[in-house]
């Protein structure tokens, strides 16, 4: 059953979100296509696509239209991943991804997850519109957590940032305080 949120975005429309449970490989293919800044690459574009076609995706929708997804990725029931994220250019800076993330982020801790997590192209890479990616992760919470440089080729160098959803109780393993185990 998709997780529904409404709120008014702007003043002429309303904006629904939800979690739909197989992907919205259609969608995706519209709004990427309109950013080649961001998704120029006609292999990784397919990639992209294909995955949300395929996986859970959270959709975004003004008067009807889908305006916004985010296609999700979960490894090993602890980490929830953004494997793409799209927004239509009219709609950048409104607040829509914003929302997007806060309905995944809800999703998220409610399903048990510990983090929330994202790739995206590290600043090594200097490119305009990856550090306005990373600057908008940043204001939604995540911080950079380790550089992958060869992940994606020598010239793309990948940066994974975390969200943590939970402050978890660490505790020490009774191997390691002297009360236990060998």
């Amino acid at each position: 059953m998709p997780i529904s949120l409404k709120l008014d975005c702007c003043s002429f429309a309303k904006m629904d979100i939800k979690l739909l449970s197989i992907g919205a490989a259609q969608d995706c293919r519209r709004i990427l296509k309109s950013l080649p800044e961001w998704f120029g690459d006609a292999e990784a574009l397919d990639m992209y696509i294909a995955h949300a076609g395929h996986s859970p995706v959270v959709v975004a929708r003004m008067d009807g239209a889908v305006v916004g997804y985010i296609s999700i990725s979960e490894h090993f029931g602890r980490n929830c991943e953004i494997h793409s994220m799209g927004v239509d250019k009219a709609n950048h800076r409104s607040g829509l991804g914003k929302a997007m993330v806060r309905h995944l982020f809800d999703y998220a801790t409610n399903a048990g997850f510990s983090y929330l997590s994202v790739k995206t192209l590290s600043e090594r890479h200097a490119d305009p519109n990856y550090e306005a990616t990373r600057q908008f992760y940043r204001a939604v919470g995540f911080e950079p957590f380790e550089e992958l440089p060869t992940l994606w080729g020598k010239d793309l160098p990948c940066l994974v940032m975390l969200l943590p959803l939970a402050s978890p109780q660490i505790k020490t393993p009774a191997a390691l305080t002297g009360h236990g185990g060998s």
